[in-house]
């Protein structure tokens, strides 16, 4: 499993992506943080899907996207409590390269023992 800390948690800044589709379609995507809540680590962002064509907006999506993050001991706390083992935590899918710094990819992996 995959783990990702923010690092940018500005609410006044939104970012635009964009991909060309096999049809000459081009999705745009914009994300705006709507809530930062630091202390209960939540971020909430609106997200606004565009579908163009040719020039012309043909379709818009709306979505709202909570989203809670933990901090690698409290994550790694977690899976104790709920009987995993063996936890292993690698950066930069490079195995058992240890976190140095925020930003990184941080992935875990873990073994759950049955009785």
């Amino acid at each position: 499993m995959d783990l990702i800390i923010p690092t940018e948690l500005n609410i006044s800044a939104t970012s635009t992506k964009t991909w060309n589709t096999p049809n000459q379609e081009v999705i745009v995507l914009e994300e705006k943080p709507i809530e930062v809540n630091l202390l209960e680590q939540k971020i909430v962002s609106l997200l606004k899907y565009e579908k163009w064509r040719q020039g012309n907006l043909i379709q818009t999506e709306l979505q709202r996207l909570p989203l809670t993050w933990y901090g690698v001991y409290e994550f790694n706390l977690l899976l104790e409590k709920i009987g995993y083992q063996e936890i292993t935590i690698s950066a930069d899918y490079k195995y058992l390269n240890t976190p140095t710094e925020a930003g990184q990819m941080i992935t875990y992996e873990a073994k759950k023992t049955t009785s």
